[in-house]
């Protein structure tokens, strides 16, 4: 009996994985057009390095495996370092480096975190 039960849960288990493989999944994060004014700003999945008083605007948008844009958003961990808005166009965001220090940003794609940048703000 209960080697029974021990085969249907591994059963059910194999199903369900096997269920929730079948849709398309995250695949990259493209970070394109970034514009910055006259002080320095780099925006890449990696870090964010930018000069007190700054802004940038970057389109990002997170791809799934068949090349099809999904729903995405980023985040700053401490937006009184980094804030971060959401721009006109869609998926563009702008960057506002508010006072020296280090913080993180989250790249979301789906609701889930695909990516975390470390975070520089130096003095001008």
């Amino acid at each position: 009996m209960k080697t029974l039960i021990r085969l249907s849960l591994t059963a059910l288990a194999a199903i369900t994985l096997l269920a929730g493989c079948g849709g398309p999944s995250y695949e990259r994060t493209a970070i394109t057009d970034v514009s910055a004014g006259d002080l320095d700003a780099t925006i890449t999945l990696a870090n964010v390095t930018m000069q007190v008083g700054a802004a940038s605007k970057a389109i990002i948008r997170p791809y799934d495996d068949d090349g099809e844009a999904m729903a995405g958003d980023v985040m700053s961990d401490d937006p009184s370092i980094l804030e971060i808005a959401p721009g006109l166009a869609e998926a563009e965001y702008i960057f506002m480096a508010r006072t020296i220090g280090s913080t993180t940003v989250r790249y979301m794609a789906s609701g889930g975190v695909v990516s975390i940048a470390r975070v520089t703000i130096t003095p001008q």
